[in-house]
């Protein structure tokens, strides 16, 4: 699946970790429809597969056109009962500092979710 995403509170130009900070992202704000994404232009990736019946793999991303700044989020998903399913996720933020494209940040979670 891909996509276009489109922020009228987003920047449309350079950004440095600073401005990053100044975000929705960095903010305590309740998000909205204009400031759940930081920039202007955004397109948007999203792949998933079923790896057997029981785990499934997906991977996200989304690319800010102008700002060169990408968000990737791949997760594995395993149906450990028939109500039950455990998770890893990952986010992982690359900027383009105007010297080299950059990993600012990486977070991996696990969940454990019952279903009704």
């Amino acid at each position: 699946m891909a996509g276009f995403m489109y922020g009228s509170n987003g920047f449309d130009q350079s950004l440095n970790q600073a401005a990053l900070a100044c975000t929705a992202i960095g903010s305590t704000d309740p998000p909205s429809a204009k400031n759940l994404i930081p920039t202007k232009y955004n397109a948007l990736f999203s792949v998933s597969r079923p790896i057997t019946p029981l785990i499934n793999a997906s991977l996200v991303g989304i690319y800010a056109l102008g700002v060169n700044l990408l968000f990737v989020m791949p997760s594995v998903s395993v149906a450990v009962a028939s109500n039950w399913d455990f998770s890893i996720f990952a986010q992982s933020t690359m900027l383009d500092n105007g010297v080299n494209f950059q990993n600012y940040g990486t977070s991996v979670f696990t969940r454990l979710k019952r279903g009704f």
